[in-house]
């Protein structure tokens, strides 16, 4: 939570579903009907759970399940998008997750400082292993080139 959030603010945001509990519900739900063959209500579950993942980075206690849930969330459409053989879109969330990370690891508060940093690497190890298994591609191939944040270096 923000230190500008009041106390009632809060309420009403956990109330709208601005939670962890309710993102992992429905990444739950979108791995049910992912797994049951049904990809389009998957990646609307998908799509809904990426929001929610947004509202924790900006409202959520908690930097590392905030940016693990946004992680989480990224990958699992790209997984779906690859399952459905549409790696351009697959693609575009694995680059979208890993600059987002290295954006809030430049000017974020310390704790999203550390947990950018840490899931970094995992973003990093998604677009080398699409890279492997699906070849030359510049998005991804930019993405990987971009540099690490200033602060990480002092």
């Amino acid at each position: 939570m923000n230190k500008q959030t009041l106390p009632h603010q809060r309420a009403a945001l956990v109330g709208n579903g601005l939670d962890i509990g309710h993102w992992r519900r429905a990444i739950v739900a979108g791995n049910r009907v992912h797994a049951a063959g049904d990809t389009d209500s998957a990646r609307r579950a998908y799509l809904y759970a990426l929001s929610l993942a947004q509202g924790l980075l900006s409202h959520g206690e908690d930097a590392d399940e905030a940016v693990a849930a946004l992680v989480v969330t990224h990958h699992n459409l790209a997984d779906l998008y690859l399952a459905s053989r549409r790696a351009e879109l697959a693609a575009d969330h694995l680059c979208a997750v890993h600059r987002q990370l290295l954006t809030l690891a430049d000017g974020g508060a310390p704790a999203l400082l550390a947990a950018a940093r840490m899931h970094l690497r995992r973003t990093r190890m998604e677009l080398l292993r699409f890279l492997a298994e699906h070849g030359s591609h510049a998005h991804v191939e930019a993405t990987l080139a971009l540099p690490f944040p200033a602060a990480w270096l002092h």
